[in-house]
């Protein structure tokens, strides 16, 4: 009987260790399922953008040639660092670097070593009181620092950003509030967490400022890290997009200064050997050259004056050298011989970009815009539509597609090409060529009234589209409005002194209505742009019949 029972125990025993086991796990589960399934999902959406279960873990970002001493103190220095950021988070850099070789005397190591014999006497003194809680807030904080564990050459020339320190802030503010927030202090310590909050408040404004644009990111980061080679040239770059969109002259200057500085912190000018402690790679060597290659053409076509094409051209021939697997350099030379208008060698060097990297899309684009200064306008089209296969949703290529197609055919609308108008503005309405080109078509059907709108809201977008003045002054000049007409020329030929349409009807518009002084010199400049056949022999008819001007 004893027996009986005794199986009976045992076995009524087992569910309710089951039972009382589920019920101690249960909280966990609820606890933590969530954040392994969100992990889980991670890994899976790194699988699958990287295409290996390695979840791009094992890729080569970056392989600094680092001695295996250099790279043990790395660790070192990576891991002191993040102790320093997150129990003293006051200084701010977007692109932290790290210096290959620690030169003679650095004390980055030793201040390293400082912030985690400060965790170790935290963990120990957590210990020692038996405090539980902030002992887990504690081992959070290192258990947080695994993705600075990953190897070197998977974390690129960023090792610590700012993301690795999300999840061990949770630790930092867990323990500060366990600390400042017992019961025995309630007051004082409340008061120090809210002291500690308007400290870090303060700190928004500056931070949030700093990420506004690439231009203030930039501009931060250079003065945080002045012997920072990517900082210097990104900055470089920034300003000299400014400069090419806005006509902006200091901007352009400022973008030389930075380049100039970049290639400097590389190769020093007076000769003395390369500084072993900055971090720099082949491809800021590149970006710095082709920059400066950059200023000097943006140079030379807002002063002449002061840089010349044949300068541009030189630096990208010498970097192409240089770089001889890079299709930037070749890019940059073939828009220097295009707008030289040395076509052939202009789409020799684009051609050489392509072969580098055909998946580059401005390489395909302006080869487009080669075949386009030919009058090959179905040349260009496919130019743009192979450009188009890499970037869909570009709408400035989608709308000189449609420039190239409507030019191929001026009798008849090519339907392609309103697809293109359609969809370039579909993705950006105040497309200027886009409009151009729409406007185009709206008149070409005869709607006129339409077609004027339409270019007016082209020129409202981009003042400084030539032909959509030349194209206003046509339907004025049909009108019988010869005085906006000519208004319109003059704005065309302004914008663009090479516009032979504009400079050739402005020409002959002023000599009919007696303006014989003025036309002239429109009349000559026409000719030197070569016109077609049929308006080179109407401009030299109404030369001969315009008298010189006597001055």
């Amino acid at each position: 009987g004893r027996a009986r029972a005794s199986d009976t125990s045992v076995a009524g025993s087992a569910p309710r260790s089951r039972n009382l086991a589920r019920e101690r796990l249960a909280p966990f589960a609820r606890a933590y399922l969530p954040l392994l399934a969100v992990l889980g999902a991670y890994y899976v959406a790194r699988v699958a953008v990287f295409g290996s279960p390695w979840a791009g873990l094992d890729r080569v970002n970056a392989d600094f040639g680092l001695t295996s001493a250099r790279a043990a103190s790395l660790r070192v220095e990576l891991l002191g660092n993040y102790l320093r950021l997150l129990l003293w988070p006051l200084e701010w850099n977007a692109f932290r670097e790290f210096q290959p070789v620690l030169p003679e005397g650095s004390t980055a190591i030793l201040r390293a070593v400082l912030w985690l014999s400060l965790w170790l006497a935290g963990l120990w003194w957590c210990v020692r009181r038996g405090a539980r809680p902030l002992l887990a807030a504690w081992l959070w904080i290192m258990l947080a620092s695994v993705p600075l564990w990953m190897p070197l050459h998977t974390m690129g020339r960023f090792p610590l950003s700012d993301r690795f320190l999300y999840m061990g802030s949770f630790g930092v503010a867990f323990a500060a509030a366990w600390l400042l927030a017992a019961p025995q202090r309630a007051i004082a310590g409340s008061l120090a967490l809210v002291g500690l909050a308007a400290l870090a408040g303060s700190q928004i404004p500056g931070r949030v400022a700093n990420w506004s644009n690439e231009e203030a990111l930039f501009r931060a980061s250079v003065e945080a890290q002045p012997r920072s080679v990517f900082a210097q040239w990104n900055m470089g770059r920034v300003l000299l997009e400014k400069a090419r969109t806005q006509a902006d002259a200091p901007a352009l200057q400022a973008a030389f200064e930075h380049f100039s500085t970049a290639q400097d912190l590389i190769q020093p000018p007076d000769g003395a050997a390369p500084d072993r402690s900055l971090l720099w790679t082949p491809q800021d060597a590149l970006q710095a050259n082709v920059g400066v290659g950059n200023f000097y053409m943006l140079c030379a076509i807002s002063d002449p004056t002061e840089c010349t094409f044949d300068d541009a051209a030189l630096i990208f021939e010498e970097t192409g050298r240089r770089f001889p697997n890079s299709e930037l350099p070749h890019n940059g030379l073939g828009i220097v011989r295009m707008m030289q208008n040395r076509l052939d060698d202009a789409a020799q060097a684009f051609e050489r970009a392509t072969t580098l990297a055909p998946n580059y899309p401005l390489s395909w684009y302006h080869l487009g815009q080669v075949e386009m200064r030919r009058k090959r306008w179905l040349e260009a089209a496919d130019q743009f539509a192979r450009a188009l296969e890499l970037q869909p949703m570009d709408a400035e290529i989608l709308a000189w597609r449609a420039t190239a197609l409507l030019a191929a055919n001026e009798t008849s609308i090519d339907p392609q090409a309103e697809e293109c108008i359609r969809r370039a503005l579909q993705i950006d309405p105040t497309q200027s060529r886009a409009l151009l080109q729409r406007g185009m078509v709206e008149l070409m059907r005869g709607d006129m009234r339409q077609g004027e709108r339409t270019l007016q809201e082209a020129l409202k977008s981009d003042p400084r589209l030539p032909h959509a003045h030349v194209l206003l002054a046509k339907l004025y000049l049909k009108q019988g409005d010869s005085r906006r007409g000519i208004e319109e020329l003059q704005l065309g030929c302004s914008i663009d002194p090479a516009d032979v349409e504009a400079h050739a009807l402005l020409g002959i518009l002023l000599a009919d209505n007696g303006y014989a002084d003025d036309a002239r010199p429109y009349l000559e400049r026409a000719l030197q742009l070569e016109p077609p056949r049929e308006m080179a022999l109407a401009v030299k008819a109404r030369l001969e019949r315009t008298p010189a001007n006597p001055r």
